[in-house]
């Protein structure tokens, strides 16, 4: 990742200890990937802003910071995921950002979702479900949560004829190496190879879906909302239909995944959710969300000169929202480390903030509700497995990697 050199001055009157400029400076790509929740705690309470050497920008740790400059029009989007994606809606802002919410918002609105039950989600769930059930055990995560989920999101966007196998794929080497902080050129060749492949169907599949519209989210991004316009084209598509498959392929499993794991680990909150799957699988995917974010940071450029905790920034400036550690603020949460599915209701910034809010957290929400309700129905006293551990990693995009679980059979 390339860093960039920036300042910032701190007021006469303010004493800030420790330094925040080299607070983070033993901060290693290994506690980052394995678990930084500690090291943003101490953040919280000691230096709520940061320096990050490495990557040449400023790590913002409590949720009112993060919500203020996450709603802030003003900045601009970070350009750092146009490393591996291209330009698009994340990096995109102004008219182009505009234009691109127009192509992919409408068919993921909250009250278009709900059409996707019966055709989609159903379906493709109780299918792995029927498969599985037998064995009495499996990783709950890549066997079950996962599959479903890029399934579901690859139907919904419209992605015929690549079989689950292949949209896996994709997913790992896109996510993969835009989570490589160890700059692994394994993954880059990976992430090349995955990116041939894919913008060689996008490329095919746009020119089809051109001359031939149909009703998926793919051919709306083409043809949707153009006023007057000519259709869209794979250049202004191509980044951002990476974005899908990386966030929107992820993002509903990893919240079932995490809510799953923290159900397991609280046989009461499951009790109650067996019980009143109406009323509570909402809440407990909510507190899936924030007790474990699939994507761990947002970032935002400074336009103009501003002051945070007694410190100045110029223009063009970068920070890093961190939102793991906004979603443990305890100013906001009690108790954040816990699972709790009866907190009080607060919305949390596992989606983002403002203008780069997730397109997809009304897919994510209903999908994972369906999948989790499927899931607890289906598979009699489903417990973790007590001869393997859950494996959770990942910094950019953390989830929970495995989840051995079983069950009576």
């Amino acid at each position: 990742m390339e860093k960039q050199e920036h300042t910032m001055t701190q007021s006469p009157e303010t004493k800030v200890t420790p330094d925040p400029r080299t607070f983070l400076a033993d901060f290693t790509f290994e506690e980052m990937d394995s678990d930084p929740y500690p090291r943003f705690k101490r953040m919280r309470e000691e230096c709520p802003i940061a320096y990050f050497e490495p990557y040449g920008q400023w790590f913002v740790s409590l949720w009112d910071d993060c919500f203020t400059l996450g709603k802030d029009t003003s900045m601009l989007a970070s350009k750092i995921t146009e490393q591996v994606f291209g330009p698009s809606i994340l990096s995109a802002d102004g008219s182009v950002h505009r234009d691109l919410h127009r192509a992919v918002d409408p068919p993921l609105r909250p009250r278009m979702v709900p059409n996707y039950t019966d055709a989609f989600i159903r379906p493709a769930v109780r299918r792995y479900l029927e498969a599985l059930k037998p064995q009495g055990k499996a990783d709950a995560s890549l066997d079950l949560l996962e599959k479903v989920s890029v399934a579901i999101v690859g139907d919904v966007m419209g992605l015929t004829n690549v079989d689950d196998d292949r949209r896996q794929e994709w997913f790992h080497a896109l996510a993969g190496s835009l989570a490589d902080v160890f700059d692994d050129d394994d993954w880059k060749r990976r992430a090349q190879l995955t990116i041939e492949d894919s913008d060689e169907y996008f490329r095919n599949r746009i020119e089809e879906l051109t001359a031939a519209p149909d009703d998926s989210l793919l051919s709306h991004m083409i043809h949707g909302d153009l006023a007057g316009r000519p259709p869209r084209t794979y250049d202004d598509l191509i980044g951002t239909l990476r974005v899908l498959i990386t966030g929107g392929f992820q993002e509903p499993g990893h919240a079932c995944a995490a809510t799953l794991y923290g159900l397991l680990q609280n046989p009461e909150q499951m009790k109650a959710v067996k019980a009143n799957p109406d009323e509570l699988l909402a809440p407990a995917l909510q507190e899936g969300l924030r007790w474990l974010p699939p994507l761990s940071q947002t970032e935002k450029i400074t336009t103009k000169e501003i002051t945070l905790h007694g410190m100045t920034f110029p223009a063009g400036t970068e920070f890093v929202l961190l939102i793991p550690s906004a979603n443990y603020d305890e100013s906001r949460f009690e108790n954040p480390e816990q699972f709790n599915i009866f907190r009080t209701k607060k919305d949390n910034a596992s989606f983002g903030f403002g203008l780069h809010h997730c397109s997809g957290h009304a897919l994510a929400r209903h999908l994972g509700a369906i999948v989790l309700q499927e899931v607890i129905e289906a598979l009699p006293n489903l417990r973790l497995d007590p001869d393997r551990e859950p494996v959770i990693t990942g910094f950019m995009l953390r989830g929970v990697r495995e989840l051995p679980v079983i069950w009576d059979v």
